[in-house]
């Protein structure tokens, strides 16, 4: 009877890791790629006990407990190994994110990546995407408190893309604002301005016309 196929119990096998030869009855398989080990080049992780090659295994940078693939989360900021305890989801997009990396959001407290967060540019806190407003001119993100409307045009602006007019105090974007000797007025008190100037030199132009026309009647 042939026993092709089937190993021999002296039969051995090569280390991946260390290429010592030892025994197949002795050798290990690593869970995660398949490679021979001989017991002293493996790990074990300590979540499921899958046994792994050094290739496969991981140390929590927190509390160092020793990890398969399946079971180690990888910080999107530095790059370090984390233990299910220790990761930190981002609120933004469930990236894996460490303590030292995350950042709390200014506005509602949840932790986010660096890569989801910016600072105001008013008061420079940080604050998440979710949180965070731009303003329509600038583009920089606000607290949502740091932005007022425009009256005029409807737009969120934050302090530097916004000012008072002189004349009808109204709070306006600065792309709707035109400068008169030292003073800033929006657009529409421009115009009214201009209106009121237009009928005065009506007027005045009706009057002189009307004072000549007169006085030429009389002289005739």
């Amino acid at each position: 009877m042939s026993n092709a196929g089937t190993p021999l119990l002296d039969s051995r096998r090569c280390c991946a890791v260390c290429g010592k030869a030892v025994l197949v009855r002795e050798s290990v398989e690593c869970s995660a790629c398949g490679a021979a080990l001989c017991p002293e080049c493996t790990g074990t992780c300590e979540v499921c006990g899958a046994v792994v090659c050094r290739d496969h295994v991981m140390n929590c940078g927190r509390c160092g407990k020793m990890l398969c693939p399946q079971h180690a989360s990888r910080c999107k900021s530095c790059s370090g190994w984390l233990c299910d305890e220790h990761v930190i989801r981002c609120a933004v997009c469930d990236g894996p994110v460490c303590e030292t990396c995350h950042v709390s959001c200014g506005e509602c407290g949840n932790a986010v990546c660096p890569g989801h967060v910016a600072p105001c540019g008013t008061c420079q806190e940080l604050l998440c995407d979710t949180c965070a407003i731009r303003c329509d001119r600038c583009g920089i993100c606000s607290h949502p408190e740091h932005l007022e409307r425009c009256e005029l045009g409807g737009e969120a602006c934050c302090p530097t893309c916004r000012t008072s007019c002189a004349v009808c105090g109204r709070l306006v974007s600065v792309d709707h604002t035109v400068e008169r000797g030292h003073q800033v007025l929006c657009v529409r008190c421009r115009n009214e301005s201009a209106r009121r100037r237009h009928w005065a030199v009506m007027i005045v132009s009706a009057v002189v016309f009307a004072i000549v026309l007169l006085a030429y009647l009389g002289l005739g």
